[in-house]
């Protein structure tokens, strides 16, 4: 997979300059905390993906997406009639919401009446959010520094910034914090906004 936040990322939100030994340790730590954060995801996307063929259900008319922030969907098969591209339109999902997949008929929106549908589309942010790149850095610092136990604050400017105690590397101090997966949950739309304050990338 690739990581969702890089050494210069790193760097910039940790004011640290890495010597080249630091850079292949520290990248290797933000592969593991980047892994740390899709599993705290809980299925949600944060990189782009396809889905090809994937059955969507419905729900008081439409279907619903397992993923969001949806971004295009290329096909639409519903009880084997394929539909045209003017005959459905998407919502991308947020904010706790669902992304959905509405039918459509003279221009109106109408219900599908059927459970299931085969869609192939693509969800995910092409760019990584800032507070995921912010949580990235975080997890990857506090396993770095010895602890988990990052909290992350944001500076005038909106920045997020991880704070950490001082101690040494930690392989195995690879987990989100509360204050860690709120950010998460927060993006992904899982769970309502923590006390965590950030400003939105």
């Amino acid at each position: 997979m690739t990581a969702l936040a890089t050494t210069a990322d790193y760097e910039a939100l940790t004011g640290q300059n890495l010597d080249d030994a630091e850079l292949v340790r520290v990248s290797r730590l933000l592969d593991l905390a980047s892994e740390a954060v899709l599993a705290g995801a809980h299925g949600q996307n944060i990189t782009s993906q396809a889905y090809t063929g994937a059955t969507l259900y419905g729900h008081e008319g439409v279907f619903l997406f397992p993923q969001r922030p949806v971004t295009a969907v290329a096909s639409v098969v519903v009880n084997g009639t394929t539909y045209a591209a003017d005959e459905y339109r998407f919502t991308p999902g947020g904010d706790r919401r669902p992304a959905e997949l509405i039918k459509r008929v003279s221009g109106r929106d109408v219900g599908w009446g059927w459970h299931e549908a085969t869609v192939t589309y693509t969800a995910g942010w092409v760019d990584v959010p800032a507070q995921i790149i912010a949580a990235t850095v975080a997890v990857a610092r506090g396993a770095y520094m010895g602890s988990a136990d990052t909290v992350l604050t944001a500076t005038a400017a909106g920045a997020l910034v991880p704070e950490y105690p001082a101690s040494n590397l930690n392989l195995t101090a690879m987990k989100l914090t509360p204050a860690v997966q709120a950010v998460v949950d927060q993006v992904c739309g899982v769970r309502a906004p923590s006390s965590v304050e950030l400003v939105r990338g």
